[in-house]
């Protein structure tokens, strides 16, 4: 039998959603910049606006809330073999031996995105916590 992440596929689709989502973020940045030049070039006047903390943080949320919907959107399916397979192992206790488990939290940890996600969920609690 082959590594787990072989059987289950869930890190190849946190992989594609991980290059779908800094593709995402590459051309969100290219079209801020250029709206920016834009709107810097044709302005006489400028304003400054300050966005507290606070504001800042559920911007984010409310920005993250939305890449992970989209981001379930269009998650891929698994088959209906697939999904027996995965469902016979789990009620066989499979994923429940040690060094199973061991290589699934091992995968699981080493994705690029469950890294980025887990330093966003670090800065979000010391803010929280600054901000009491």
């Amino acid at each position: 039998m082959g590594p787990i992440n072989d059987v289950t596929g869930i890190v190849s689709q946190f992989n594609r959603i991980e290059k779908e989502e800094n593709s995402k973020r590459i051309k969100q940045s290219r079209i801020t910049s250029d709206k920016k030049t834009a709107e810097a070039k044709s302005s006489t006047q400028s304003v400054q606006v300050e966005i507290s903390t606070s504001g800042k943080t559920l911007l984010q949320q409310e920005q993250d809330l939305f890449r992970y919907i989209e981001t379930i959107k269009n998650k891929d399916t698994i088959s209906s073999d697939q999904l027996a397979t995965l469902q016979k192992k789990v009620s066989e206790g499979y994923y429940s031996r040690p060094d199973v488990a061991e290589k699934v939290a091992n995968a699981i940890v080493t994705l690029p995105l469950f890294q980025e996600l887990s330093q966003e969920t670090i800065k979000l609690n010391e803010s929280s916590i600054n901000t009491k």
